[in-house]
């Protein structure tokens, strides 16, 4: 259904061919295009690690949300403490020096909070995803599926994501045709901001490669 929607999406835009760019789960949703629609992407490039391979568990506070005091959760007003906290969760500090989350990015993820109906949505995905016992059957791919894809695909991993370690996504990079692995020493979950330099120029030059 993903990918079909992705497909859509390139129809709609008028782009018969592109390079992809996923963050987090968004890293499954590239590769499902991939795979159903090869000849609409050229290369991809995987941002964080997400859920890809059985290897990888549910979060715990993936799994907290789509549990009833994940409704709590969700019309609590959410506030730097709470966000700080979830953010360290995933492998990041919030102080705003060199490698940490910028104040720009807290300011904005409390405004998107207030402003919009995100935490509800964010819910609604991860009830759509996960059951009680884990990923739903078919949400994460095979090993014969990953070995299908072969786009030229660029993993960016940081050390200190929480999600898989750097031996399940070499793993998972190595059974890919053409699978490549960066990783970033202390980078969080979103670590295009925990070195964005160097995950920038690195994207950059994986991309117009």
């Amino acid at each position: 259904m993903t990918a079909e929607r992705l497909r859509q999406t390139l129809d709609a835009l008028g782009l018969d061919r592109v390079r992809a760019v996923g963050g987090s789960i968004g890293n499954l949703w590239v590769l499902r295009l991939a795979q159903a629609h090869p000849a609409r992407v050229e290369r991809l490039v995987l941002l964080g690690a997400g859920p890809l391979t059985s290897d990888t568990g549910v979060p715990p506070f993936i799994r907290l949300l789509r549990t009833p005091l994940g409704e709590l959760i969700t019309v609590v007003p959410e506030n730097r403490r709470m966000l700080g906290r979830q953010l360290g969760a995933l492998g990041h500090a919030t102080g705003g020096d060199a490698g940490q989350i910028p104040k720009a990015f807290i300011d904005w993820h409390l405004a998107m909070s207030r402003e919009t109906d995100w935490a509800r949505h964010e819910r609604d995905t991860v009830r759509a995803i996960v059951g009680r016992h884990g990923y739903l059957p078919g949400l994460v791919l095979t090993d014969a599926e990953i070995a299908g894809i072969e786009q030229p695909t660029l993993m960016v991993y940081g050390t200190a994501d929480p999600i898989g370690s750097i031996a399940s996504w070499r793993r998972f990079t190595g059974r890919l045709p053409q699978g490549e692995l960066e990783v970033v020493e202390g980078g969080g979950h979103l670590v295009w901001y925990s070195d964005p330099g160097r995950v920038g120029a690195r994207v950059a030059q994986y991309l117009t490669g």
